[in-house]
């Protein structure tokens, strides 16, 4: 409900008289920011003339709106028919009793939309390859990809945003645990620290550090109901020799990245940046996207810019209003980026946003946010005159260094944040609106 009266203040300066708009500052002071917490770009997408820039050259906590820059990564390195495989193969021949002579391997091929249906698909494979028991190991290949318990060790280890990631993932990495406390579903063998920190007897999304033993054992449990046996999962390499049994394939890519964007999801993000570089870390991984970027825009400022990660989820991952358009515009040029945003009153994190006849689908855009940072980067869609590009940071400097210096906010930091990110995200949607209604 905190929303009703700022849409009412801004929409009171709107329609103030007939003869003035609103001013920039006017509508930022409105949702009870200051103009220095605010940075903005607006430009027609067509020429490239800058309709409005406030603090434009300012780097700020730009969150998942980096995305964009996993997005051109991985589109120009795989291609958007790229498709990853998830695969079960085996070694030695299966007798007349359903004994499977060699090893079986699971292998994953970095899907990061893999799901518990894949799983089952593959062990219902090898049902119809008649095995039933396994005389050799049963092993995991997730080697392709580094194997990482969590996106930041900066970030809360219990947040569902922030669980694993590797070759083999399951479900985004996440299990849900019923109310009572004491199962998951699918089951969760390891205990981390997420499980600790999570209130019991309550419902809970619980992140998966160990993603492909996970995965594995998951695998394991469902042969099981079908009448299969297997040894417990040994991590190696897949046997010289061994043959393919089954293989699930991915969506293309550009419907992965199109899911990264819509639902801002970290995993993805994460396991893409890897597939792209083939890096061994996360940092090496991003600076050499940040490099891609860059060498293709060479003639950007890009001072203040810093990637850290793929997916955006750290503070300390930075870029301005002037880079943040660039981005946009390199993924316009490329990849046409807009049709794969959220849309307003539609899709992503603007299904329910914006949804007033006159916005509704006018906005197409990335957003993101950080404890006391807030991030906006895409569309807007007026009447008339073509669309534009928009880029927003908003950011609370002093929040955020006392947000830095604790491990766990305390309650009334925990209230500043909430009330920071719900007034954030009204003045974003407020700041595009006025970008719709500017004068070209």
């Amino acid at each position: 409900m905190r929303r009703i009266p700022l849409i009412l203040g801004l929409l009171c300066l709107l329609l103030a008289g007939p003869l003035r708009a609103a001013t920039l500052d006017e509508v930022i002071r409105a949702h009870g920011f200051a103009p220095e917490a605010v940075g903005i770009v607006v430009e027609d997408a067509a020429t490239g003339r800058r309709l409005v820039e406030h603090r434009a050259d300012r780097p700020g906590p730009a969150a998942s709106t980096l995305k964009l820059v996993t997005a051109i990564g991985v589109l120009d390195a795989l291609g958007p028919e790229h498709r990853f495989a998830t695969r079960v193969l085996a070694t030695g021949p299966v007798d007349r009793a359903g004994r499977l002579a060699g090893d079986l391997v699971l292998a994953g091929g970095g899907d990061p939309l893999f799901d518990i249906d894949g799983l089952m698909a593959l062990a219902w494979a090898l049902r119809r390859a008649g095995i039933e028991a396994v005389a050799g190991r049963f092993i995991l290949d997730d080697a392709s990809l580094p194997r990482l318990p969590v996106v930041n060790p900066k970030q809360p280890v219990e947040a569902g945003y922030n669980a694993g990631i590797g070759a083999l993932s399951l479900a985004f990495n996440r299990v849900r645990r019923a109310a009572g406390g004491l199962y998951t579903v699918p089951n969760l063998r390891e205990r981390g620290p997420a499980w600790g920190r999570l209130p019991m007897g309550q419902a809970a999304s619980v992140p998966v550090q160990d993603a492909g033993l996970h995965a594995a054992l998951v695998f394991r449990d469902l042969a099981s109901s079908l009448g299969i046996g297997l040894p417990e999962p040994v991590r190696a390499a897949v046997p010289a020799g061994a043959g393919l049994v089954a293989e699930i394939l991915s969506r293309p890519l550009r419907d992965i990245v199109q899911a990264m964007l819509l639902y801002s999801n970290n995993q993805i993000a994460e396991i893409l940046g890897l597939e792209a570089t083939g890096a061994g870390s996360l940092a090496r991984s991003a600076e050499m996207l940040a490099a891609h970027v860059e060498a293709a825009l060479p003639d950007v400022d890009w001072r203040g810019f810093v990637l850290t990660n793929h997916s955006g989820l750290d503070p300390a991952a930075r870029a301005s209003p002037d880079q943040l358009l660039a981005i946009l515009t390199l993924a316009e040029a490329r990849h046409d980026i807009i049709s794969l945003l959220p849309a307003a009153a539609w899709s992503g994190s603007l299904e329910r946003r914006l949804d007033e006849p006159a916005t509704a689908l006018r906005v197409w855009a990335k957003t993101g946010s950080l404890d006391f940072a807030s991030a906006l980067l895409g569309y807007v869609l007026p009447q008339a005159g073509g669309p534009r590009r928009i880029a927003v940071l908003i950011e609370d400097a002093a929040g955020r260094r006392a947000r830095d210096a604790v491990e766990v906010p305390p309650p009334a930091m925990r209230r500043a944040i909430d009330d920071f990110t719900l007034r954030a995200r009204d003045l974003r949607d407020a700041l595009a609106v006025w970008a719709l209604e500017l004068p070209g």
